[in-house]
């Protein structure tokens, strides 16, 4: 289907709106299910798990392995469904595959915001279900920027003495 852009103000013609809600279908139509994980570790790929919700529902914590950066701007979107009793990790494949971008943490004892970069051959990122995050509502969003690079927001709560979730391995 062809896309066609309206502009103008004031009320859409039924011809308008009907065009409005083909475009909106067609825009979300190929967006994936989001993908519910129970398992303890997990290979991510662009064709299975590419551009869709990943909802980490282990408990346990899951080790999720990134394919190797390559620059295809392809998005991994992690939310954790479940406080983690045990560390939720991820990691760059290969090792020599970097994060660069950011880790936001609430703290619990100051209500404070916290932020932590990681170093520059951080290539593993720990929630620890304390320190480091991991309780239920933790978000990452991971894309594949550039060859050897991964951007990581990491958005969630953190508590005790907070610490970088960032590490090298």
């Amino acid at each position: 289907m062809a896309k066609q852009t309206l502009i103008g103000e004031g009320c859409f013609t039924k011809a308008e709106k009907d065009i409005c809600n083909a475009n909106f279908v067609e825009l979300y139509a190929n967006t994936p299910a989001p993908v519910v994980v129970t398992d303890s570790s997990l290979t991510l790929t662009a064709a299975t798990h590419g551009y869709a919700v990943i909802v980490q529902n282990a408990a346990g914590g899951c080790a999720f392995t990134l394919p190797a950066a390559t620059g295809t701007g392809v998005t991994f979107e992690i939310i954790t469904q479940v406080t983690n009793t045990s560390s939720t990790t991820v990691a760059t494949s290969p090792t020599t595959d970097y994060f660069i971008g950011m880790a936001w943490v609430m703290s619990d004892n100051s209500q404070a915001v916290l932020a932590f970069l990681p170093a520059s051959t951080s290539n593993l990122l720990t929630l620890d279900g304390s320190t480091t995050g991991g309780y239920l509502g933790h978000r990452l969003l991971i894309k594949d920027v550039a060859a050897a690079r991964w951007e990581i927001q990491s958005f969630g709560k953190a508590t005790g003495s907070e610490a970088t979730p960032f590490s090298h391995v």
